[in-house]
């Protein structure tokens, strides 16, 4: 579809000294307009270019669907960041049903999704994810999300220790009040985490206040992979044939009519409960009627999962940020 445009002559005043001008030629430019999604169209239109009588200064007309640098409509933008809110729609796919190039399509968005951080919240839920293509030097990156609201807060390129040190650091330091004398981090209540070690120790040095709850499914996903070994260590060293049938299954160990052994003995692998009792206990913490866990935030990795996995993964670490928030935040948009 081709589309001939020449708008009316509005008798544009100089916009330097706002003398009067007059036509001083035309220049055919050629935009795409990719409204029509089932066909490709393109715009010939004879753009007026306007001189001043007085500074001899030339310029532009204006016109109301696009800038004179550009060869894309203001609404084929719009069609191409609606297409990229869907985290199943590529660059490479968007690009196909504007008609235009892919690097075009990396180009706008960049340009006009820019998603700042949002202020922590009072109950703050981490968890991790395998990043391994980023040009970050990192295999994982680290999610941050509001437990109650579900909102993506940030998305940080490393979970190393030392890095989250810099970012607690930076954000206390960026949002400290000299009157109050409290950040950001001083809202913190309670983080929910898995049982990370540095995790643990980074929230214990900055936010000495906020209770640290471990999540419930860490909890029973390292006991049942602890007890599994045990239970596979002792199946192995038993000349007892019943025994070691027994404990070949996991749901018969703790129903069946064969004597065992019941004396209590030390086990280094069990040691998960009483190294992370306090923070056990504290995942009983209810909040409007849910305990507080990582359950939200684990359903949020594999939104991101699915994004990484129809884009055949992300090397632009800023870029794929900013595509995960754009994504997973109903809220957050793009500004012309």
């Amino acid at each position: 579809m081709v589309i001939k445009i020449r708008l009316v002559d509005a008798h544009c005043s100089c916009p330097y000294c706002s003398r009067q001008t007059h036509i001083h030629g035309y220049y055919p430019r050629k935009l795409t307009h990719s409204t029509f999604i089932n066909r490709a169209c393109t715009i010939p239109y004879l753009q007026r270019r306007y001189r001043c009588n007085a500074c001899q200064i030339t310029f532009n007309e204006p016109n109301p669907f696009t800038h004179s640098h550009e060869s894309i409509t203001h609404e084929t933008k719009i069609n191409i960041l609606q297409d990229l809110k869907h985290p199943e729609i590529t660059y490479t796919l968007a690009a196909k049903r504007n008609y235009i190039f892919k690097a075009m399509v990396l180009r706008i968005f960049d340009r006009y999704v820019h998603i700042a951080r949002k202020p922590l919240p009072q109950i703050l839920s981490l968890n991790e994810h395998y990043l391994p293509d980023s040009d970050y030097d990192s295999l994982y990156c680290c999610l941050l999300m509001d437990f109650v609201t579900g909102v993506i807060i940030d998305i940080l390129p490393d979970r190393k220790k030392s890095y989250l040190l810099y970012y607690l650091s930076h954000t206390k330091h960026e949002t400290y009040s000299y009157e109050t004398h409290t950040s950001e981090l001083d809202r913190i209540k309670y983080v929910s985490i898995d049982m990370s070690e540095s995790f643990r120790s980074v929230f214990q040095s900055y936010c000495p206040k906020a209770i640290i709850c471990a999540d419930s499914f860490h909890v029973l996903q390292h006991l049942t992979k602890d007890f599994n070994a045990v239970r596979l260590k002792c199946r192995r060293e038993t000349p007892d044939p019943v025994l070691a049938y027994v404990l070949m299954k996991f749901k018969v160990v703790l129903n069946h009519n064969v004597q065992l052994d019941n004396v209590a003995r030390y086990n280094k692998r069990l040691t998960v409960l009483s190294n992370w009792k306090q923070e056990i206990v504290n995942s009983f913490t209810v909040v409007n009627g849910r305990r507080i866990n990582n359950s939200h935030i684990e359903s949020k990795n594999r939104q991101v999962q699915r994004l990484l996995n129809n884009a055949n993964g992300f090397r632009n670490f800023k870029r794929t940020r900013n595509r995960i928030l754009y994504c997973l935040n109903k809220e957050d948009t793009y500004t012309f």
